[in-house]
């Protein structure tokens, strides 16, 4: 979308407002991501695992672009 002119800011405000919308009403499971009744407790674990996960997405993606 960048390449095709999409300023960044308007993709950050689409992500900052979809996000947190699509988790709240996506069958209820917002609560289950520290929305709603959790009152932003999120099990520790998960919140760990989320993380690795998007490190290691982060680095395969920059390793294996022909861009980089």
């Amino acid at each position: 979308m960048l390449q095709n002119g999409s300023p960044i800011w308007l993709l950050w405000l689409f992500g900052i407002i979809t996000v947190p919308t699509g988790f709240a009403i996506w069958h209820g499971l917002g609560a289950k991501f520290g929305l709603g009744e959790s009152n932003g407790s999120v099990d520790e674990r998960v919140a760990y695992v989320s993380l690795a996960l998007l490190v290691a997405m982060l680095l395969a993606t920059t390793t294996l672009s022909a861009r980089f």
